[in-house]
């Protein structure tokens, strides 16, 4: 009965054993699936992009003139404010007048005495050319009469002469704007003594920055290039001023210099901009885009994507089962916030464009947002 009954109690614990075993496999965890990266991404696209090329520029004016005076005297009146736009022919300064005004007068009444010894110089030489025929008087004498005829006519002549100088000195004490423009600062002030001619002390600066230039230097490599495309028409020129802020104008190219710069390997261009609106203001420094021609249909992504390793430009792809896939790829040009890529991409792939430090060959990606690549629109041509 007892080995009946231990017979039992062995059975009970090897079921209970078994139990317990099978319980604790069923209950065991598989290990747990690694975490997602998020990541940002942007999807390629087919665009015509403008083939470009960046520098930076200084803006100068289309037209420069210095004022100085003609004649020497006192400034009496000025007649616009500092900074004020000017047209050509307006009135600026006016050098005191009085002076030349009692020149003109004296050599006013100068012509009127030559002109009325003149008269009688030639009503002498008429008597003379009957006297001498009739040889009242000596051939010495008619020849001395004569040549005091031709004398007064040339003193008329002369005092003529002398006053026609003296009004245009007269003329020069009303200082006129020589160009449209907007004036500078002034560098004299009513009362000072201003001399005639004197470029160390103009009286002021009119520059015109309507239209305005901006000039800036590309290496030599690129002249066959723009060449080319100036052969073609005038060729597109974006300025944008420095700052956050700054306004993009579209101007033309409007010069090529004549030679390089050996020392550089630069050659130096120039830009035309309507500047209608007055963004460009003259010494102020930009950024240049020359734009050479359009790639059409270019596969283009956000400059973000592009990685730089020791075997180039990579990034990253996101596959359709959310793994990821680096690539290399090849650069054609880089616009702005954009870039052209020749080869390593296709048109629709999605690629990365935050979060590319985290990533590895077997990584998984959850994609935070899509973005799309679109670069800044064209400016506008004033």
């Amino acid at each position: 009965m007892i080995t009946r009954s231990l017979h039992i109690i062995r059975f009970c614990l090897i079921v209970l054993a078994a139990e317990f075993i099978l319980s604790g496999c069923g209950s065991s965890d598989a290990p747990p699936a690694p975490p997602r990266t998020p990541v940002s991404v942007a999807r390629v696209e087919s665009k015509d992009m403008p083939v470009t090329l960046i520098a930076v520029g200084s803006v100068e004016p289309s037209e420069s003139a210095t004022v100085l005076p003609q004649v020497s005297g006192i400034l009496r009146e000025i007649h616009l404010k500092e900074g004020q736009e000017v047209q050509g022919g307006d009135l600026l300064f006016t050098i005191d007048p009085l002076p030349y005004q009692e020149k003109v007068n004296e050599q006013a009444a100068n012509l009127q005495r030559a002109e009325a010894e003149a008269k009688n110089a030639s009503a002498t030489l008429a008597r003379y050319d009957d006297l001498v025929k009739k040889e009242f008087v000596t051939k010495e004498q008619y020849d001395q009469t004569r040549a005091n005829a031709s004398s007064s006519a040339a003193a008329v002549k002369g005092a003529q002469a002398a006053l026609e100088n003296a009004k245009l000195e007269l003329s020069y004490c009303s200082l006129r704007a020589p160009i449209a423009g907007r004036t500078g600062e002034f560098l004299v002030k009513v009362g000072n003594l201003v001399n005639a001619n004197d470029a160390s002390k103009p009286l002021l600066t009119i520059r015109k920055v309507k239209p305005v230039l901006v000039r800036f230097t590309v290496a030599e490599e690129h002249l066959p290039a723009i060449r080319e495309g100036a052969a073609q028409g005038k060729l597109k020129v974006i300025a944008q001023a420095k700052g956050e802020n700054g306004a993009e104008l579209v101007g033309s190219l409007s010069f090529i210099d004549n030679s390089v710069d050996r020392t550089t390997g630069t050659v130096l261009l120039k830009g035309e901009f309507g500047n209608e609106n007055g963004a460009l203001w003259a010494g102020q420094f930009v950024d240049v885009s020359l734009v050479l021609r359009t790639a059409e249909n270019s596969l283009v992504i956000p400059s973000e994507a592009i990685l730089t390793g020791q075997q180039g430009d990579y990034l990253w792809v996101v596959k359709p089962d959310q793994g990821v896939e680096q690539r290399k790829i090849k650069v054609a040009f880089r616009s702005g916030e954009v870039a052209v890529i020749e080869k390593g991409v296709e048109k629709g792939d999605q690629v990365v464009i935050d979060g590319q430090v985290r990533l590895g060959p077997n990584s998984k990606v959850e994609v935070k947002n899509q973005t799309t690549n679109a670069p800044k629109a064209e400016p506008t041509p004033q």
